[in-house]
């Protein structure tokens, strides 16, 4: 632990003392760490502790930073921070961790799923493997043989249907994934978002997920109608599982939204 050693003059002390309202930065930090090891002073860094006084145990860094966990006093006990360089270290990335920028893991968690949600429905609606006969393909715009694919042309209205389905759960889907960056972004900034914004977010997943469900089910009862036995492929699975994704992702903005 730092102490006040006695041959401290009262100039440095009141001329590195944290004062009340003053806007925290990472160099008043190590400017005031330097002199306190050079020369010893107190720095009040902790205003709002009114225990302290000169004649007191300064505050390690880590209770600077707001660290009263166990891990951070055992940090200090360590005498890890004891050089310039460690605490320099320390404080850049302390200060990533706890600065004005309002980090939140839950809407990151919402961005992420539902990002990974559109990209597997996209997939899946792009590419031609909803149903394999044979050597045969097909998805709900293609249907190749081997390596070779054609347009189909001749769609019936169940095959339009679904394809109405798929299109506006994924362009749901990019709504709500665009709401979730959005206040993911705004809380980086330290913006609070309004819940009515998560709530938008998690309305445009469901709708998504309705979208989806219907073109998925639809086609699945229509192709064994046709069909003995169809083999549902990749495409096809890729949209379920965007499908749910994309929910969870609008759920977790909701929640992370304030």
């Amino acid at each position: 632990m730092w102490r006040r050693h006695d041959e401290t003059s009262p100039d440095i002390v009141e001329k590195y003392k944290w004062k009340s309202g003053e806007k925290l930065t990472i160099s008043t930090c190590v400017k005031c760490y330097h002199t306190a090891i050079q020369r010893g002073p107190y720095c009040d860094f902790n205003t709002s502790d009114k225990s302290r006084t000169p004649e007191t145990e300064l505050p390690t860094v880590p209770e600077y930073f707001g660290f009263r966990s166990e891990e951070a006093r055992i940090i200090a006990n360590k005498n890890i921070l004891s050089s310039w360089s460690s605490l320099t270290v320390f404080a850049l990335s302390s200060s990533l961790i706890r600065s004005n920028m309002g980090f939140n893991p839950v809407l990151l968690g919402g961005v992420v799923a539902l990002g990974l949600g559109n990209m597997f429905h996209i997939i899946g609606l792009a590419t031609p493997e909803w149903i394999k006969v044979g050597k045969v393909t097909v998805g709900l715009f293609e249907g190749c043989l081997d390596d070779d694919c054609v347009t189909i042309e001749d769609k019936p209205d169940w095959l339009k249907a679904c394809q109405a389905m798929a299109i506006l759960g994924m362009l749901l889907g990019l709504m709500a994934v665009a709401l979730a960056t959005f206040m993911f972004v705004k809380s980086l900034k330290n913006n609070d978002s309004p819940k009515s914004l998560g709530l938008l977010t998690l309305l445009a997943a469901i709708l998504s997920l309705i979208f989806i469900l219907i073109c998925v089910i639809l086609y699945a009862v229509e192709i064994k109608d046709l069909h003995t036995g169809p083999d549902f492929g990749y495409s096809f699975a890729l949209s379920i599982v965007g499908a749910i994704l994309i929910l969870l992702g609008g759920t977790l903005s909701l929640g992370g939204s304030r």
